[in-house]
C-alpha cells in the first residue's frame, strides 16, 4: 500500500517529536545544575550544628581550665596564710579570685564559693548539690583555718550554653551528653582544692 504525502509528512513529524522528547529527557537527567545548592541545604544544618557544639564545648573547657587555675592559685594564699578569716571578707575573697588571671570572662556575682576546714583528707566536704541538680548554697560560707589545718576550696559556677544538651539528657541522651548537666540551659563548673595549711 502505497502512503500519501500527507501521511509520510505526519509520520516524520511524529518521529522527531519523539526524539526531540528523548533529547530533553536526556539532557535533563544529565544536568548539574543547582545540585550543589540543593546538597548544602541538605547538609548545611547539621554541619552548622555540629560546628558550633564543637565551639561550645570548647570555651565550656576553657571555662573549666580558668576555673581550676584561679582556684589553685589562690588556694597557695590561703595555705600560705596570705588570706585569712582575720584579714579578708567574703566579698573580698570573691574580689581576688575573680581578679586572677583570665578570670574576667566569668560574671563573678554568678560565682559560687565555699571554704572550710575538714577533718581529713579521708572525709571529704559533702557536695552541695540537691536531687534535682540545683546547687544548695545555704551551708556555703568563708571559714579558713588556722595553722597546720585542713582546708578546702569549692568554686560553683552555671556556664550558660546555647545548645541546651541538659534538656537533651532529660529526653534520653544521658548517656551520650553525659551527667552533670544544667536544665535551664547551663552546664555547671567546678573548681576545687583541698589543701594542709603551713604551720
Amino acid at each position: 500500500m502505497k502512503l500519501g504525502k500527507k501521511q509520510i509528512d505526519d509520520g516524520r513529524e511524529t518521529v522527531l517529536r519523539r526524539r526531540k522528547f528523548k533529547n530533553r529527557w536526556l539532557s535533563f537527567r544529565k544536568s548539574q545544575d543547582g545540585t550543589a545548592a540543593v546538597e548544602f541545604a541538605l547538609v548545611s544544618i547539621p554541619f552548622f550544628l555540629i560546628l558550633f557544639s564543637i565551639l561550645e564545648q570548647g570555651f565550656y573547657f576553657l571555662g573549666n581550665r580558668l576555673i581550676d587555675a584561679g582556684v589553685n592559685q589562690i588556694s597557695r594564699e590561703v595555705r600560705t596564710r596570705q588570706i585569712t578569716v582575720e584579714n579578708t571578707s567574703e566579698e573580698e575573697f570573691k574580689i581576688a579570685l575573680c581578679a586572677k588571671s583570665l578570670m574576667a570572662i566569668f560574671d563573678c556575682s554568678k560565682l559560687s564559693l565555699d571554704v572550710r576546714t575538714i577533718a581529713s583528707f579521708e572525709v571529704p566536704a559533702e557536695p552541695p548539690v540537691l536531687d534535682n541538680g540545683d546547687l544548695d548554697t545555704s551551708g556555703f560560707g568563708f571559714a579558713p583555718g588556722g595553722r597546720s589545718t585542713i582546708n578546702v576550696i569549692r568554686a560553683y559556677y552555671d556556664w550558660p550554653t546555647v545548645l541546651d544538651w541538659g534538656n537533651i539528657a532529660q529526653a534520653g541522651w544521658g548517656s551520650i551528653t553525659g551527667e552533670g548537666m544544667g536544665t535551664n540551659g547551663y552546664r555547671r563548673i567546678v573548681g576545687s582544692a583541698a589543701f594542709l595549711n603551713e604551720p
